[in-house]
């Protein structure tokens, strides 16, 4: 997954700005910490200070769980369902997205706000 840094975004730590696609913050510094965010391609720590038009990408290992999760979540927020975005996820990304039972209850509670 990949986001660019809106100008209202500008100036934010990383995993706040991380936070409002992932659904919180814990979850944002956990995959930092993984070395799974990149930023304009290269590794940074969680306090680093994002730049309006800054790519910042997010990946898990398989592309599957972790990855499919945060694109459900950020269906949800761009309008699908919250109880179609996981399917939404597994038709437009990939079959095999969202991995587990947890990883599914994540989003339904992530989009339930």
């Amino acid at each position: 997954m990949e986001l660019t840094v809106g100008t209202e975004h500008a100036g934010e730590r990383l995993d706040v700005f991380l936070a409002h696609s992932v659904g919180s913050r814990s979850v944002a510094q956990r995959l930092i910490a993984a070395g799974q965010v990149l930023v304009e391609g290269r590794p940074r720590q969680k306090r680093h200070a994002v730049s309006a038009g800054e790519r910042v990408e997010v990946g898990c290992a398989g592309g599957l769980g972790r990855t499919g999760t945060v694109l459900a979540c950020m269906a949800s927020l761009g309008g699908v369902p919250p109880g179609e975005a996981v399917a939404w996820v597994r038709a437009n990304y990939r079959p095999a997205a969202v991995e587990t039972a947890e990883q599914e209850a994540f989003v339904r509670r992530f989009a339930a706000g």
